[in-house]
């Protein structure tokens, strides 16, 4: 059986790695959202400036 610290460092690694999952992913939805809603605006001027906000 595991012990109280494996078990707290294996939980602690599992945080660890979903926090570097989700902030990436939640970036690239972020950006992938502001992009559709400029291509929906069609304005030019804007479209180009929406990859560059996230």
């Amino acid at each position: 059986m595991l012990g109280i610290i494996a078990v707290a460092s294996y939980q602690t690694a599992l945080n660890f790695s979903l926090l570097m999952f989700t902030l990436p992913l939640s970036v690239g939805v972020v950006v992938t959202i502001r992009i559709g809603f400029r291509l929906g605006e069609a304005v030019l001027s804007r479209r180009e400036s929406a990859p560059g906000s996230g």
